[in-house]
């Protein structure tokens, strides 16, 4: 299990500790005392099978034994074995708080590689109940801020990440991370503004470092990020979703007044969306890159379909009602070419960093989608009878999309850096 940010993911040398002690048991001579004997045993697991012939085979594993057997499945991604082991430390060894500890911790990270957020989400709970003092806690709060995420329960991370930045010994990347969290859920829970200055505030954060940093001097905890780390490259990207979904948020109704203010606000949007996604692009993260790049193709997309949703005067009769959207397409197809552009230069700067991941896939498959609605005039009449009813085109299947979106973006966090 690797990751590119340090995290205590299993109790370090605390098998070896405990070796340490059965080791060293033995005599010990009290001040002013005649010498006794002390014997310190480890916690012993006895089992007892019986034969076929009547015999009783008897077996015992001691504890640290089966907690570095169960880290072992861990490391390796054997969830489901080490998630077996550590239940038999919980079970059986109900007494041994530093294991229990860390055993709710470590079987929090095997449910996770399971899927199973519900469950791993339970366990670091326990370590924040149990434990709120320990070092466990605080990398607790971080992983059940992912739980909450892939949960939907985004309105319990800000709260989560507030509290892990008020923790005593993070390092400077684990504070970028508590900004990031939460400008992740505020994002969700559609809360622009804040979003947006906590996506700021890491960029910032990091710059402030950049500043200060002195390779001789500084403490190792305070070292800036590179501009090309997912930190920093998911920031940029996040302040693009910000502006590309306030632009989502502006529908151009009547009158004609309203429309163009809404319409000069859009492409202001759009403008400041395209800065924050090419700032994501130029950082050549292999992930977040090309996710910025495609969706800004998108967000060409996405201000087509809202120009052509625009609302359409009543007083149209069916031939103005033809000649009025066979004049706005012609207007619009500008932006779709655009996209198109976008998207073919996206797929050749994945193909350059070496990326190869879903981001790559939908960027060809979009290339497609807008090619044969350019020139094949795809679902048109469709979307004009839509369009005339009030409704936008793309309603029945955008909100699945900006699922989908989301969800390559939580693919993204994890496949990037495992703490996200």
């Amino acid at each position: 299990m690797t990751s590119t940010v340090a995290r205590p993911l299993f109790a370090p040398g605390l098998a070896l500790l405990a070796t340490f002690a059965v080791a060293c048991g033995g005599a010990r001579v009290a001040p002013d005392e005649t010498p006794v004997a002390e014997y310190h045993f480890e916690p012993v697991l006895v089992s007892a099978t019986f034969e076929d012939d009547g015999s009783i085979t008897t077996t015992s594993r001691e504890l640290p034994e089966i907690f570095a057997e169960a880290n072992d499945y861990l490391r390796a991604d054997d969830y489901s074995h080490a998630i077996e082991l550590y239940r038999t430390v919980l079970d059986q060894f109900p007494e041994e708080d530093d294991y229990i500890r860390v055993t709710h911790y470590n079987i929090g990270l095997a449910w996770e590689g399971l899927g199973e957020w519900d469950q791993a989400a339970y366990h670091y709970a326990t370590v924040l109940d149990r434990w709120v003092a320990s070092e466990d806690a605080t990398w607790s709060y971080f992983r059940l801020a992912e739980c909450r995420a892939h949960l939907g329960q985004w309105d319990e991370v800000p709260t989560l990440m507030q509290r892990a930045r008020d923790r005593v010994g993070l390092a400077h990347i684990d504070h970028l991370e508590t900004w990031l969290r939460e400008a992740n859920a505020l994002l969700e829970l559609r809360r622009y503004p804040e979003a947006e200055a906590h996506y700021a505030e890491v960029l910032a954060m990091n710059d402030r470092a950049a500043r200060a940093w002195d390779p001789e001097t500084s403490d190792p905890d305070a070292e800036p990020l590179p501009e090309g780390h997912a930190i920093i490259a998911h920031a940029h990207f996040g302040r693009g979703r910000v502006y590309h979904e306030l632009l989502l948020e502006i529908r151009l109704v009547l009158p004609e007044e309203q429309m163009i203010e809404d319409l000069v606000d859009k492409g202001q949007l759009l403008e400041q969306a395209q800065e924050a996604y090419l700032d994501a692009v130029r950082t050549g993260h292999r992930y977040w890159a090309p996710a910025a790049g495609y969706m800004t193709g998108q967000m060409y997309e996405d201000m087509h379909f809202d120009v052509l949703a625009a609302e359409v005067p009543d007083r149209f009769n069916e031939l103005e009602v033809e000649v009025y959207f066979e004049m706005l397409r012609e207007q619009t197809r500008n932006a779709l070419e655009q996209a198109v552009d976008i998207y073919e230069s996206n797929l050749a700067m994945a193909y350059r960093l070496g990326s190869d991941n879903l981001w790559v896939e939908e960027t060809l498959q979009s290339i497609r989608r807008v090619q044969a609605y350019l020139f094949e005039q795809e679902g048109w009449a469709e979307e004009e009878r839509l369009i005339l009813e009030g409704r936008h085109p793309r309603s029945a299947g955008f909100a699945d999309d900006m699922v989908f979106r989301s969800e390559l973006e939580r693919r993204g966090q994890r496949a990037a850096m495992p703490t996200l």
